[in-house]
């Protein structure tokens, strides 16, 4: 019984797997990755359960195998991911900030963190010295990044009103930025 199962839901697998990996990022992802979960499904509930045991021996192997490869898969996408992060930090500031879209700035801007790097810009009331106990709104904004050195805010042309320096207008007088 188990042969035959078998025979039907390892390439049913396997061909899931493979959409899971090749596919993911895909303009149709969302098949794929419902065939993916068929095909887990197939697999746990169709075949798991009719394993020969010995002693469940297979079954934690199939566990075990299934574990170092996930984790294997997931460890190199971490570390391709933190490769990527750290070339672009390489790149001059000049480059990063051009490269910068507006979606993402807004985002960036609405969710207190740097555009290039992720880091939150907000400094902390007890980071900077106050005098008569009084802080200014605009000293808890840093103007560049503290992590990767872009930078975030500048002074309008026209009127001089501080604004996110990677917003095409300027929110006081509405005109537009020039994105060095």
């Amino acid at each position: 019984m188990f042969l035959i199962r078998l025979l039907f839901v390892a390439p049913i697998l396997a061909l899931g797997i493979f959409f899971f990996v090749r596919y993911r990022r895909h303009q149709f992802w969302p098949l794929y990755f419902g065939f993916s979960l068929f095909s887990f499904y197939a697999f746990f509930f169709g075949l798991v359960p009719y394993l020969p045991s010995y002693g469940g021996y297979v079954r934690y192997a199939v566990g075990i195998t299934l574990s170092a490869g996930l984790g294997y898969y997931a460890i190199k996408t971490i570390r391709q991911f933190i490769e990527t992060k750290q070339a672009e930090l390489q790149v001059s500031t000049q480059e990063r900030s051009k490269n910068i879209q507006a979606e993402a700035a807004e985002k960036a801007l609405e969710n207190h963190f740097c555009p290039s790097c992720g880091k939150d810009f907000i400094i902390k009331k007890w980071e900077i010295p106050f005098k008569n106990n009084e802080i200014d709104a605009y000293k808890l904004v840093a103007d560049f990044c503290r992590h990767c050195g872009l930078q975030l805010f500048k002074n309008c042309n026209q009127c001089g009103n501080k604004n996110f320096a990677h917003l095409p207008f300027c929110a006081s007088c509405g005109t537009k930025s020039v994105i060095d």
